[in-house]
Order: structure tokens, then C-alpha cells, then sequence
């Protein structure tokens, strides 16, 4: 495939973008939902856009189970880019007093994970198991999106809970090291024991797949990818799998190499 090819296939998928931006491709791919005693932080859940458009998260409606208008809320709006993340407390109270807000309190547990806000209705999310839901609404009509939906099998432990898996069709409790879960900043419990959390907020994309060029996170690499490798470019957004090259920037230099990886070399 030559540049010119590459050039003409672009500009048909940000045509194309434009004109499908209400469909969501958005996955719910992690969430925490605290412990027994002091919780670290408010429940949180991280959404990430695995499509090829950029996605308004103000369109996306929120609420954890037995979802309604009345009782669920949209989202805070973030032009949410193809593979991007973004965490959302579902309170702005603190657990911990001595914190103004849930924000200052989680950037003190996890540092700056990149987007982050609040859902403007919808329940925190239940120790005993619970769901969370996505919409798109249409009208009255709550049409799904996505859903997770946990058991007490996976809360009440130091470890967030995550998508994994063919088509994440799987949970789990976030294992140190592993789709990039790190270890939080400490905090102090109920009985002033000092704890850790391991979890991966906020980076989801850079782990999926492992392939380099597969920025829609499908499992290849293919035309489907040009499109949210060109908008990180415009955009100057960030991923790892778009850095084809490793200098740590997604731009124009990184695209003869990733025509190459489209054409097979």
C-alpha cells in the first residue's frame, strides 16, 4: 500500500466518522468499588472508547442496576479519543473528611490518570455486587450501550475489578503487572493499618492486544485503524500502539511505518 492509497483511505474514514459520531463503540473496562472500612477513594469506574470516532461522554447516560431516566444521569462531557479512558467517580463526596472532594482524594491514591469526572445521576456501586450500565437515549428509550455487571466474588479485596479476555467477555480483580496495573499511593484504614490498591485506571488502551498499530484494539492491524491513527494525530493525542516508531510522540513520522505495518512489512 503506498502513501497516496493510505491518503485516499484516510480522508473516506474521517468522512465516514462524521457521519456515524452518534454510534458508541464505549466499553465500561474497570471499575472500584471499595472495602470493608475506609475505601480509599469514592466508587469509580473507567470507561474506554474502543471505535474508530471520537466520542462525546456528555451523550452517554449512566446508572448502576435497575437503570432509569429518573434515577440515572449523563455523564461529564469529554471528547473521549479512539482507545482513550476516562474514570468517573460516582460521588463528588470524599471518603476520607480530611479531603475537600473525591477528586483530591483520588489523585492523592492514584495520581493524574488522565480523564476524569463525574456521572450527573446514578447510584455508587454496591460491595454485595451490583452493574454498571451505559446508554444512548433516545427519547424515553434507554437503548444499552454496555454493561459490567460483579458479584461479591470480586469486592471487598485491595484490587480493582476488570475487563479481560476474548471480546472482554471476562472479570477478574486487577493482578499487579499485568494490563498495566500498578500499585496506588498508600492510605490509612479503619484501624490505621497502611494500604495499597492495584489497579490500572485511566490506561487501559495501552495494554489491549499488545499490537503495535492496532489502535482501535480489534486484535490486527488493518484499514480500521486509520482512522483513530489519523484523529490522534490532528488531535496530538497519545497511544502506544499509534507510536509506531517509539519516539514517544503519535505524528507524521510515524506514518511510513505504519504503512508498512498495514502493507505487511
Amino acid at each position: 500500500m503506498n502513501l497516496r492509497i493510505l491518503l485516499i483511505a484516510v480522508t473516506l474514514c474521517w468522512m465516514s466518522s462524521v457521519a456515524d459520531a452518534d454510534i458508541f463503540d464505549v466499553r465500561v473496562t474497570e471499575t472500584w468499588t471499595g472495602l470493608t472500612g475506609a475505601d480509599g477513594t469514592a466508587d469509580w469506574f473507567e470507561i474506554t472508547n474502543l471505535g474508530d470516532t471520537t466520542v462525546d461522554t456528555g451523550e452517554i447516560f449512566y446508572d448502576d442496576s435497575n437503570p432509569m431516566l429518573s434515577t440515572g444521569g449523563f455523564l461529564e462531557t469529554f471528547a473521549l479519543l479512539p482507545g482513550e479512558s476516562a474514570v468517573f467517580l460516582t460521588s463528588l463526596q470524599a471518603d476520607n473528611p480530611n479531603f475537600d472532594n473525591s477528586f483530591f482524594e483520588y489523585l492523592s491514591i492514584w495520581g493524574n490518570t488522565g480523564l476524569i469526572g463525574l456521572p450527573f445521576g446514578g447510584g455508587n456501586l454496591g460491595a454485595g455486587g451490583d452493574s454498571i450500565n451505559l446508554f444512548d437515549v433516545d427519547g424515553s428509550t434507554l437503548i444499552l450501550i454496555d454493561t459490567l455487571e460483579y458479584t461479591s466474588e470480586f469486592t471487598g479485596v485491595p484490587m480493582t475489578i476488570e475487563r479481560t479476555g476474548p471480546g472482554f467477555s471476562d472479570i477478574r480483580n486487577s493482578i499487579l503487572g499485568e494490563n498495566g496495573a500498578f500499585e496506588s499511593n498508600p492510605f490509612l484504614d479503619d484501624k490505621m493499618m497502611s494500604v495499597t490498591l492495584v489497579g490500572s485506571p485511566g490506561i487501559f488502551k495501552e495494554d489491549m492486544g499488545g499490537i503495535v498499530g492496532d489502535i482501535n484494539c480489534d486484535g490486527v492491524v488493518n484499514l480500521s485503524d486509520v482512522n483513530p491513527f489519523v484523529q490522534l494525530i490532528s488531535t496530538g493525542g497519545f497511544s502506544a500502539k499509534a507510536d509506531i516508531n517509539g519516539d514517544g510522540a503519535v505524528n507524521l513520522s510515524d506514518v511510513s511505518p505504519f504503512v508498512a505495518l498495514l502493507s505487511g512489512g
